[in-house]
């Protein structure tokens, strides 16, 4: 007896789908085993920093005080070791100017600094250094030199320091040296220099007036033995000499010489 055919029979294939959860598997397991290197390789105790190499002059920052602000950091992986931050700290210091922190591999750090080179007192606690920044020190790293100072409104840094460069260049020519400027508010400038002399120079034309006094500096020592205590240059042709007796002597400049003194 014949066997009768067997009807609307499936038949389903499963290796394709054993082939994706076995993909799938893989990816898995490989996912794993990437995030648990990751961890690792980033976990601070696999890759510490094993050595730290400072440059700098250390005249007034001392090795204590950068390491101070380093240490915070290389407690951390070397690989993800925030440097900015780093440099950020170490130039919060305020005998420090500007900061390089770099990776030395295969685990060290290299850093290094530029101290500040102040060139004038700003104010009680404010310097400022030879870029013309206003530094400010508190506490026991307040500046101990004997430097000029400078005596202004706030917002005119830039040209006091400028203005400054210029007289001093113009002074050593002639053996003088700042002690002080002062800029009233309403911009008109003092020098007072080292030998107790002080200049008024007026709001306008500040360094013809400046070398207007240099000009004729010999000569008035001449005309002055009893010595110098001011000079006021705010006239237009001439100028009045204060000598430490406290007399008072104007004079005036010739057209034709303008080194000759004529007493007024």
């Amino acid at each position: 007896m014949a066997r009768k055919p067997v009807e609307n029979m499936n038949v389903t294939d499963d290796k394709p789908l054993l082939r994706i959860v076995l993909r799938m598997t893989a990816y898995l397991t490989a996912l794993i085993v990437l995030v648990l290197t990751v961890d690792w390789v980033f976990r601070a105790r696999t890759l510490p920093v094993d050595e730290v190499r400072l440059q700098g002059e250390f005249q007034q920052v001392s090795r204590e005080d950068i390491e101070n602000k380093m240490y915070a950091h290389v407690t951390d992986n070397y690989l993800v070791l925030d440097l900015d931050a780093i440099k950020q700290d170490i130039e919060s210091l305020p005998w420090v100017y500007k900061a390089s922190v770099r990776r030395s591999w295969p685990s060290g750090l290299h850093i290094s600094y530029i101290e500040q080179k102040l060139v004038a007192r700003w104010s009680d606690s404010e310097w400022l250094n030879k870029y013309g920044d206003v530094v400010k020190f508190s506490g026991s790293s307040m500046p101990q030199l004997n430097l000029p100072s400078i005596t202004a409104p706030d917002g005119t840094e830039k040209i006091a320091y400028d203005s400054y460069l210029g007289f001093k260049n113009m002074l050593a020519k002639h053996n003088l040296a700042i002690k002080n400027i002062t800029i009233s508010d309403r911009r008109s400038w003092r020098i007072d220099l080292n030998n107790g002399i002080s200049l008024l120079l007026g709001r306008d034309d500040i360094n013809n007036r400046l070398q207007r006094f240099l000009d004729i500096y010999a000569d008035l020592n001449e005309e002055q033995p009893a010595g110098l205590a001011r000079v006021d240059l705010r006239y237009t042709n001439g100028f009045s000499v204060k000598r430490m007796n406290d007399r008072k002597v104007s004079f005036q400049q010739t057209d034709t010489d303008s080194k000759k003194l004529v007493k007024g």
